[in-house]
């Protein structure tokens, strides 16, 4: 005999109208439950499913009705049944899963912890190569010698296009370094500090006196 579902048994009910039931144990000798009374089917369906899901084990057996059984003749058992097992480990499992109230399970949790932290990492990563390429840049726009005349220019108060001499013995290699460690703790304090930077220079060049009394506070 081949082992069903209960939710194969509630359709067999529905579809021949079977209003009453038996359960027995997997031996088939020990009756645990009955329903001989017309309650309705459909009642007769809910109470049956409830008792498989409060019932333990591998399976039982179930008996199905569409009438009343009763005995045909004196001393005569036959009754004309539908005989089922039905397995019980599918309802179980269920009702198991119902106990945590539709909460997501540990594994679930854990996995999306993992992907949230592993996002975090993602964005900090790009944030930290977007702060380091902007800080090349920068670098190489300092080191330009057009730059430098600039920069000379607003300092002695001189017009950007006249050459300041640059002294050929400055170490290029320890002044790139220097610069970058001022960009960096520059970037440290103000996450913008480049557009803070060109907006510095934008004012010295359009009002070279500001240079002075910035250096003063110093």
């Amino acid at each position: 005999m081949a082992i069903v579902k209960p939710e194969y048994i509630a359709e067999l009910q529905m579809q021949q109208d079977l209003k009453f039931w038996r359960i027995y144990d997997h031996s088939g000798k020990v009756e645990m439950n009955r329903l001989l009374t017309d309650v309705g089917l459909d009642r007769s369906v809910e109470l049956l499913q409830k008792d498989l899901e409060n019932t333990s084990g591998d399976y039982v057996i179930v008996k199905l009705y569409a009438n009343k059984p009763d005995r045909k003749e004196a001393g005569s058992n036959y009754e004309h049944a539908i005989v089922r097992r039905v397995s019980l480990t599918p309802t179980i499992g269920k009702a198991a899963a119902s106990s945590t109230s539709g909460l997501p399970g540990f594994d679930f949790m854990l996995a999306m912890l993992e992907k949230q932290k592993a996002l975090e990492l993602e964005m900090l990563e790009m944030k930290l190569n977007q702060q380091s390429s902007a800080t090349d840049k920068l670098i190489d726009l300092l080191q330009q010698p057009h730059f430098i005349t600039s920069i000379f220019g607003i300092l002695n108060k001189r017009p950007a296009s006249i050459s300041a001499p640059v002294n050929n013995s400055v170490n290029t290699a320890t002044a790139s370094g220097r610069l970058k460690s001022t960009l960096d703790r520059f970037a440290a304090l103000d996450p913008e500090y480049i557009e803070t930077l060109e907006k510095m220079a934008k004012k010295c060049e359009e009002d070279p006196s500001i240079l002075p009394v910035l250096k003063a506070g110093l």
